[in-house]
């Protein structure tokens, strides 16, 4: 066989990889990293525990660290900021909302095999008794049916729970009622 008709050693060992492995491998050939400039919005409501629950997200990245790579995943460093709500209302109308400012100094985001992706905070996950704030620590989602045509680049679910404040805050109680949403990440013009 001549030198031009062999096939790859790589192409050949990629697709036995793809036959038999139980991870899937990053597409294109691994090569795939997300834009410096990020946008991520999450919205979820609902009613739980008597009380009609509303949750918002709107948080800016800037992926500016190293760039760690293996066959299955590539992690993007960087940070994030923006504002984070929680309110509810129960039927007699009384209610609380809570806003934040946020900063993430620890942001990674994982791209994982050719359609997964993870936002994370391990500070989040680890230093947090807030359900609320453990929560934002890990957002999984997928690139599947995203539309880079009008800048998204990824979408999940996320839950928004309760910002398990002490016990002592009177009014500002909040330890119960949990509800689902969606987010989503784009580009940022």
């Amino acid at each position: 066989m001549s030198a031009d008709r062999r096939p790859s050693i790589g192409l050949v060992a990629a697709l036995l990889c793809q036959a038999s492995c139980s991870s899937e491998t990053l597409a294109p050939a691994g090569d795939r990293i997300l834009p410096a400039d990020l946008r991520l919005q999450a919205e979820a409501a609902g009613i739980d525990a008597g009380k009609d629950i509303s949750c918002r997200l709107d948080i800016r990245m800037r992926l500016d660290g190293p760039i760690d790579r293996s066959t299955y995943r590539v992690v993007q460093h960087g940070t994030g900021g923006g504002d984070a709500m929680r309110g509810w209302v129960v039927p007699a109308g009384n209610g609380i909302t809570f806003w934040a400012d946020l900063f993430i100094a620890d942001l990674e985001i994982h791209l994982v095999g050719s359609d997964s992706i993870e936002m994370r905070s391990p500070a989040a996950m680890a230093d947090t008794e807030s359900r609320f704030w453990h929560e934002l620590g890990l957002l999984p989602g997928h690139t599947r049916n995203a539309d880079p045509a009008v800048g998204e680049l990824a979408h999940g679910s996320w839950t928004c729970r309760p910002m398990d404040t002490p016990p002592g805050s009177g009014e500002y109680f909040d330890n119960i009622g949990t509800v689902t949403g969606t987010w989503k990440l784009t580009t940022v013009p």
